[in-house]
């Protein structure tokens, strides 16, 4: 009766150390993979949250021809008297685009948010190896970003994509601002970033706070 896990055992090791062994030649390629794979379920899911008033009520998005005007009416333009004076164009024009594409159909959004968490969790590798001075633990923090279920909300809700774009842009900031000394193009892009960061979600207005606090470590 033991004789099959027996035989399994080696086969579970050697799978193992295979991806190990992938994970070290191509960390890149690993955490991407394990990040998008650990969300790979959501596809089918339905709006949830506040996907309704965002996203499919909004008649901002149903046309491209809107574009100015997302830049000029507020995030709750579906709902005005509630959430007022938020102010995300960038998010509402990403949904805009999707719209665009593939209508209401979910899982075009569902596709994006993932992307945008594969993102997130490379710019976070990439600001840990200039940060950390092993590349394990660079590695290691950004597998513990891209697979930690804080972040299930952002990527699984279709309005979460407000709290994704405002960390890549806070994150590629941060990235940039502090290997400014490798191009001279890099800090005026890090200014860039912050700003597409600030039109998703107000809270990437920390960055500059984020940065100061690195700058000034011991």
């Amino acid at each position: 009766m033991s004789l099959p896990h027996a035989r399994r055992a080696p086969c579970a090791f050697i799978a193992l150390r295979r991806g190990l062994n992938v994970a070290v030649v191509d960390p890149t390629l690993t955490l991407a993979v394990l990040a998008a794979a650990t969300y790979a379920n959501i596809f089918a899911n339905a709006p949830v949250l506040d996907d309704g008033w965002v996203i499919f009520d909004n008649s901002l998005i149903k046309n491209l021809g809107n574009i100015p005007r997302i830049f000029h009416e507020p995030y709750n333009a579906a709902m005005k008297g509630t959430n007022a004076g938020l102010y995300r164009p960038l998010t509402t024009l990403t949904y805009a685009l999707n719209y665009a594409v593939g209508g209401s159909n979910v899982i075009g959004y569902h596709l994006v948010n993932i992307t945008l968490h594969v993102l997130c969790s490379l710019a976070l590798f990439g600001l840990a190896r200039v940060l950390l001075a092993s590349s394990p633990a660079a590695l290691l923090a950004a597998l513990l970003f891209a697979l930690h279920p804080i972040h299930v909300e952002a990527v699984t809700a279709m309005v979460g994509r407000a709290e994704l774009i405002a960390a890549l842009g806070s994150l590629t900031c941060i990235y940039l601002t502090c290997t400014r000394h490798r191009a001279r193009w890099r800090f005026p892009a890090a200014l860039i970033a912050l700003a597409l960061g600030v039109l998703s979600k107000e809270n990437a207005a920390v960055t500059p706070l984020l940065w100061a606090l690195l700058a000034f470590r011991p």
